[in-house]
């Protein structure tokens, strides 16, 4: 089972298992980034001591996802004005900041997934004004800043904001308490034979069947057959029919003629042992 919770310690939980492995995020993020110069992942900041100046420079421009899963709240990147020019008018002209920094976003996602212990997915990319992207202080959150190589200029910021944590709970199941104590179970007196117990099926109605013989043919045979062909059965002339219900075998009798209608005189009743259905052929 799982339950969300957006209460101070659980999201200081979910900080703690974020900020490690962020910067590791960043790097990924980093080697994504379509830029025309190295940039490489700086330490991991809490945002405790102000979050104006994780900005990379005043004109920075900002990449906001909703982030969902073991996780519920927004990642962003904030990039420097230089480097948003050099993604959109990079190796692929003319592309949108958004466009250009969706794959490496996912990249850094993926990194996060192993610490979070769960599934996360991006949702909604969108740029959005940089001086509120970063949040605020209180909510549970993690940034690490990116630098070109030499670190002389701060280029970029990779942040996770935590609205709420998805926390999995153990269904255990305790052992359930007897409610009751049934008697054990004794063998019953049969009921005694008689019409008592046949009245239940008296009404019941059953197809039966007069057959006077069976025998196989080739399909060439049956589709020769036309009117007048004689089919030969494997019943001898003068030999009592078989009277069946619902295909097993009950009694033999004779045909008869009553009233201008077939009819059959039962001559003999099948015992128990003989009434299995005979194999059809």
């Amino acid at each position: 089972m799982s339950i969300t919770s957006s209460a101070p310690a659980a999201l200081q939980a979910a900080q703690a298992r974020v900020l490690p492995a962020l910067q590791r995020a960043a790097a990924a993020l980093a080697r994504s980034l379509p830029a025309d110069t190295a940039i490489v992942a700086g330490t991991v900041d809490d945002g405790a001591a102000g979050r104006d100046r994780l900005l990379p420079g005043p004109a920075a421009r900002a990449i906001s996802a909703g982030l969902d899963g073991a996780l519920r709240g927004t990642v962003v990147l904030a990039v420097s004005s230089p480097l948003a020019e050099a993604i959109e008018h990079g190796p692929l002209l003319n592309q949108e900041l958004v466009s250009g920094v969706a794959q490496a976003l996912a990249d850094a996602v993926s990194v996060l997934e192993p610490a979070i212990g769960g599934t996360l997915r991006l949702e909604a990319l969108h740029e959005l004004d940089a001086a509120i992207a970063l949040g605020s202080p209180g909510d549970g959150a993690a940034f690490v800043g990116l630098t070109v190589l030499d670190g002389t200029a701060h280029v970029a910021t990779l942040a996770v904001l935590i609205r709420e944590v998805v926390i999995e709970e153990d269904e255990t199941l305790e052992p359930l308490s007897p409610l009751h104590e049934f008697e054990p179970l004794v063998n019953q007196a049969p009921e005694p034979e008689g019409n008592r117990s046949l009245d239940l099926l008296a009404d019941v109605e059953m197809g039966v069947t007069a057959e006077l013989g069976r025998t196989r043919m080739t399909v060439r045979e049956l589709l020769a057959l036309t009117p007048g062909s004689v089919v030969e059965l494997d019943r001898t002339a003068g030999s009592p029919v078989d009277v069946l219900v619902n295909g097993t075998l009950v009694a033999r009798g004779e045909v008869v003629v009553i009233d201008e209608e077939f009819g059959v005189r039962i001559s003999e009743i099948i015992g128990l042992e003989a009434t299995r259905p005979r194999a059809r052929a």
